[in-house]
């Protein structure tokens, strides 16, 4: 299957130019590795790979169009990411979300040595503090308010709770093109169509070559469901080590399961 490269230079986010690259499942791996649980399954659809002067900037607002329209969310949340330095293993968590006034709760459910750790923030209520519940014996004692971004609250977290969800991976990308326009450095799009868990989806690369302090990662991916336009999974990775490599995986979300305002109220986010 051929896949064409959108070439995207920063200093005009809208022109792409067309190119051809191989297409790799993400992380280089076969979806049955450990990676990707079999909810989220990542499959190359039978398609050729999608053409789009525009794809990425409308696709990033479409998905922002509907946010803006949605009033809560649940799903589950399925990560996997390097914390302090080490690639943690694969976690499943309830997800939360309320959009308008902005609330998340996070709870933890797989792996069993994590399961009950729970992460909830209401800034209206708690400012820059989240309750939190630790896994394990700990949580017997319940929740505490502890900081959002302090050691307790990301003991096994890239990200403040906050920074977790839809909004979130629409943030991580267009903070990344952000930074790469300012530097003036080109940056590389590539899309391609495949499917999670049966529905089509695009799958959008982008590719930040030049290495510099702020660069988040050399890589991200992003799926963007056809029929929702809703952002389901994020990746990042870092610089390959060799050439042709795909890089050490820095983080990958998915949003499995997702379920559209629900009717979330004070008492879903009340720790």
């Amino acid at each position: 299957m051929t896949r064409l490269a959108l070439t995207l230079l920063l200093g005009t986010v809208g022109q792409l130019a067309a190119a051809q690259a191989p297409i790799k499942l993400a992380g280089g791996v076969v979806p049955e590795s450990a990676a990707v649980t079999p909810v989220a399954r990542v499959e190359v659809a039978a398609k050729p790979a999608v053409v789009g002067a525009d794809l990425l900037p409308k696709a990033l607002a479409d998905a922002k169009a509907v946010l803006g329209k949605t009033r809560d969310y649940t799903g589950h949340l399925v990560r996997q990411e390097r914390v302090r330095g080490k690639l943690a293993a694969e976690t499943v968590a309830e997800l939360r979300v309320r959009m308008e006034p902005f609330a998340v709760d996070i709870k933890t459910t797989k792996p069993l040595g994590l399961a009950g750790e729970e992460t909830s923030y209401v800034p209206g209520k708690n400012r820059l503090n989240v309750r939190y519940r630790a896994p394990g014996v700990e949580g017997v004692k319940g929740f505490t308010t502890v900081e959002a971004g302090g050691a307790k609250a990301l003991a096994n977290s890239r990200h403040p709770a906050a920074e977790y969800g839809l909004t979130a991976m629409i943030d991580r990308v267009e903070k990344l093109l952000e930074v790469e326009k300012h530097l003036q450095n080109p940056v590389a799009v590539y899309a391609a169509e495949y499917a999670i868990a049966g529905k089509p989806v695009t799958r959008f690369e982008i590719v930040a070559e030049r290495q510099h302090a702020a660069r988040y990662a050399h890589r991200v991916v992003l799926f963007v469901e056809a029929e929702s336009k809703l952002p389901v999974r994020f990746e990042a990775y870092d610089t390959p080590k060799a050439i042709g490599g795909d890089g050490d995986l820095i983080e990958l979300q998915s949003v499995v399961g997702l379920k559209m305002n629900v009717g979330l109220g004070e008492r879903d986010f009340d720790r």
